[in-house]
């Protein structure tokens, strides 16, 4: 958060199944319900979440893609999640 007033923003990034569309859209709705606002792609971005998949090839290069630096707008934290985020370790990041 950049002010006291200003509500804290976060991106979701989906990549992979149906499954993980609907764990993204879950997560959407208790971000906002618990007081984040969507990241509209300008001002200030505070948490990334990368719902994560492993099951192809194409889908680990998308991934790994967006947890290098400077492909998406600089977090103030990087979340890791679904079936890569027990892989993170090894990542070549």
């Amino acid at each position: 958060m950049t002010k006291d007033h200003e509500r804290p923003t976060f991106a979701l990034l989906t990549v992979g199944c149906s499954k993980n569309a609907a764990d993204s859209a879950r997560l959407n709705d208790l971000l906002m319900c618990d007081g984040f606002d969507k990241y509209e792609g300008s001002g200030h971005l505070d948490v990334l979440i990368v719902n994560s998949c492993s099951f192809t090839a194409q889908a680990r290069r998308e991934t790994t893609q967006a947890l290098k630096p400077g492909m998406l707008p600089t977090p103030r934290r990087t979340v890791l999640v679904g079936c890569m985020a027990s892989e993170a370790p090894f990542l070549p990041i």
